[in-house]
């Protein structure tokens, strides 16, 4: 288990090296292109006001990794109990070969504990969700509102082209560069939150297999006990009480985007019409 924590943390850290670069880069490029194009251009005043913005997006890494990390712990969960059907009997330690059945008490125990590890965790989540839910909700809300204003940019640059060639190439690449940032921390925030909750969720489906099946005959109403529970105790991921984060919110917010290109679209073909 900790090998895999630490390499999920050095996964993380290069994905977050990485997404600085790309970041840090696009904005330089971000910042020649105005300096270029507009006389006058406050560099002195931006660049330092623009460093600051990857802080958030270095927040919600930092959430996001927990939550891998979580994640793969109740994968584990759902391994061990699952396999509690077929590992009845146990290599015994003063054997190298030898095995031994397991007892009642210790099959309830690791019930138990797997239970309470599973509840445990769900609840450290909520405590995580409400601690990073301010900068969340503040990247979530400039992620979807630059992406629609990057996607009409494009739109409206493919439609005037009132630049050079290279000043049209260089800008369509660094509008494109901006858009990419946008859906990729889009998808892995949400992506992410909504495979924990599935992960964990998976518990029901698995404790509610081992009830049907004959391998834990005797068991069963420890088994009917945390099923119930568990769904009792779904876990969902919500920004104070209303937001879910899942994949569902993500289409959402593309058929939003959808619908505001397609009308702000249509009223500039209407201005031009009209001029």
């Amino acid at each position: 288990m900790v090998k895999i924590q630490t390499g999920i943390f050095q996964q993380m850290q290069i994905h977050v090296l990485v997404l600085n670069f790309v970041f840090i880069s696009v904005l330089i490029a971000d910042t020649l292109i105005f300096y270029i194009e507009i006389p006058g251009f406050p560099v002195i005043t931006w660049v330092p006001f623009n460093l600051l913005r990857p802080l958030s997006l270095n927040f919600i890494a930092i959430y996001v990794c927990f939550l891998m990390v979580i994640k793969k712990i109740f994968y584990f969960i759902n391994q061990r109990i699952s396999h509690l059907a077929d590992v009845s009997v146990e290599r015994n330690r003063l054997s190298e070969y030898g095995r031994r059945q397991l007892m009642a008490f210790e099959i309830n125990n690791r019930l138990t504990y797997y239970g309470r590890l599973h509840s445990d965790l769900s609840n450290l989540i909520s405590i995580l969700t409400e601690y990073f839910a301010l900068p969340i909700l503040f990247v979530l809300m400039i992620q979807f509102c630059q992406a629609m204003v990057n996607l009409y940019l494009i739109l409206m640059d493919m439609n005037t082209h009132q630049r050079n060639w290279p000043q049209q190439l260089a800008f369509f690449l660094m509008v494109i560069g901006w858009l990419m940032i946008r859906v990729v921390s889009l998808f892995f925030i949400l992506h992410t939150c909504d495979s924990t909750c599935e992960e964990a969720n998976r518990m029901v489906n698995v404790l509610h297999t081992l009830w049907a099946s004959r391998a834990l005959v005797g068991y069963k109403k420890m088994l009917r006990i945390l099923s119930h529970r568990s769904v009792r105790k779904r876990l969902e991921i919500k920004l104070y009480g209303a937001i879910q984060l899942n994949n569902e919110l993500g289409y959402k917010m593309a058929g939003m985007i959808t619908t505001y290109l397609i009308v702000m679209l249509q009223l500039d073909e209407e201005t031009e019409d009209d001029i």
